[in-house]
């Protein structure tokens, strides 16, 4: 799958990287941050719930409940 906005984060992180070696700054991002956003929609998640037990609970619920917590702790 072709994904145009990895492959020019690709193509430019070594670019930042060697920037950020020179300024004495960190890089805006690096090539192994890429992977790892790249390969983080590629897991699976069949093993966990085989083997542990792990039944995740859904987006919905968890963002109704961090909200919640947000507000009683005043973050909102």
């Amino acid at each position: 799958v072709w994904e145009p906005g990895a492959t020019l984060a690709r193509w430019t992180a070594p670019f930042f990287e060697i920037y950020a070696h020179l300024s004495g700054n960190q890089p805006l991002y690096t090539r192994e941050s890429v992977q790892v956003l790249v390969d983080n929609g590629r897991f699976d998640i069949a093993s966990s719930r085989a083997d542990l037990g792990h039944d995740p609970r859904s987006m919905e619920e968890t963002m109704r409940d961090t909200y919640a917590w947000l507000e009683a702790e005043g973050m909102l």
